[in-house]
């Protein structure tokens, strides 16, 4: 593990990226991914993390070779259904 490991405390998230299907290969996904890492690196982050559904092999190899590997946790969440009635 790394020296600094144990002090990490500021993190950052990517949320919803998205390329137009006929850009996808154009560079235009890694630009934005270079653009939103330095941005939260120069806000103080020192971990970048983002979620992608499992399904989707074709973004994961992105990822991957933009250098994020995969973590092992659970995400877990909780529905509410329109009306505010609780979904139990």
């Amino acid at each position: 593990m790394p020296s600094w490991h144990s002090s990490v405390t500021h993190r950052g998230s990517v949320y919803y990226v998205a390329v137009d299907p006929t850009l996808q290969g154009s560079g235009l996904g890694k630009e934005i991914m270079d653009a939103a890492e330095a941005w939260l690196v120069g806000q103080g982050a020192h971990k970048v993390k983002l979620q992608v559904r499992s399904d989707n092999t074709k973004v994961i190899g992105f990822y991957e070779r933009l250098g994020f590997e995969t973590e092992d946790f659970v995400v877990m969440a909780k529905h509410h259904p329109p009306g505010g009635a609780d979904a139990r």
